[in-house]
């Protein structure tokens, strides 16, 4: 299995590649963007199984028919485990456990058109530590419209075993009442987890600016996704296992080709294997090809600009002859 370094870990580790358990809260996603799940990478193989949660029934009866035995979503409301109201969106993908702010979305292209509630409802949360089939999970990840701190207020032992929680946060409360990233990184930080990166940060752009909404006219970010790992300073406490597991979804999810390194060096010294040195060689090698590779591109756009210089020197010298021919007719004689 590659990622952007284009080195295949997987293959490298061999019979010891580890199997891994994904917890998927907020599970919803269109068939055509399953390439672009966080965990896509972990998927290439039957070594990964999923458990994941869709509280629309419909949507995780298509979930389930997508996908094989290794993977079941289940049509649970997952928070801390008691009432809560659920409000339904014109778009599925924007239903949450809090209301949509249109007066805070307002200002925004794009965004309160999405959020108009069309039934609320209500349910009975599920806590992550009260389902069986969650247990033992390595990595999760969380998309559920503002209710990431109930989720996590419902995950207690779950967060002790999980290695990589990737979780979605708002930096504008979007939704009544919603936790902000702020609030989230403190949770989080509170299980022992540090924060590695933000990844796809989104935003829209103000209606009353008269600019058109995309990517290259936004300002104001409203979410992201945010990646908590363990700490390099409590890998030694981790099984040989849990290293293996940690080293792989870094490689392979987030590409943190140093985080691998030094996992699979732990391993190698409490093991006696020997994957450091490839690894770190071929990341090494791949960084020197790719260094190659910009310096023929750079070579060959010099290249190009040359012989569009010399181009257009060689028109300017034309338009010059043709002018004196124009206003000088006995020159040409």
């Amino acid at each position: 299995m590659n990622n952007a370094t284009g080195i295949d870990l997987v293959a490298m580790l061999g019979d010891r590649a580890p199997h891994l358990r994904i917890l998927d809260v907020g599970a919803l996603f269109e068939p055509e963007a399953a390439v672009a799940v966080a965990y896509a990478p972990l998927l290439t193989d039957n070594r990964t199984t999923v458990v994941g949660f869709e509280p629309v029934q419909a949507e995780c009866d298509r979930l389930n028919s997508m996908f094989g035995p290794t993977h079941k979503f289940f049509p649970y409301v997952i928070g801390d485990g008691g009432k809560a109201s659920f409000h339904r969106c014109n778009y599925t993908m924007t239903s949450s456990l809090f209301e949509p702010d249109l007066v805070v979305m307002g200002p925004f292209q794009n965004l309160p058109e999405f959020c108009e509630v069309v039934e609320v409802s209500e349910v009975t949360t599920v806590r992550l530590d009260d389902i069986p089939e969650a247990r033992g999970a390595d990595y999760v990840k969380l998309d559920v419209q503002g209710s990431e701190g109930q989720a996590l207020a419902g995950a207690r032992a779950c967060l002790e075993f999980a290695l990589v929680v990737h979780t979605e946060v708002e930096f504008v409360p979007i939704y009544k009442g919603q936790p902000l990233f702020g609030d989230i990184d403190r949770i989080l930080r509170s299980h022992g987890f540090l924060f590695h990166r933000l990844l796809n940060p989104e935003g829209r752009v103000l209606r009353e600016s008269g600019f058109v909404d995309g990517e290259g006219s936004r300002s104001q970010q409203l979410w992201a996704d945010a990646v908590y790992i363990r700490p390099a300073t409590t890998w030694n406490a981790l099984s040989s296992e849990q290293l293996l597991k940690l080293a792989t979804i870094l490689h392979l999810s987030y590409s943190s080709a140093d985080f691998c390194a030094c996992l699979l060096k732990i391993y190698d010294r409490r093991e006696g294997t020997d994957f450091f040195r490839p690894y770190t060689e071929a990341c090494l090698q791949r960084g020197r090809a790719k260094e190659e590779r910009i310096r023929l591109l750079e070579a060959e756009l010099q290249e190009k600009e040359q012989v569009i210089r010399e181009l257009d020197q060689a028109a300017r010298e034309r338009l010059e002859l043709i002018n004196r021919l124009t206003h000088d007719p006995l020159e040409s004689e």
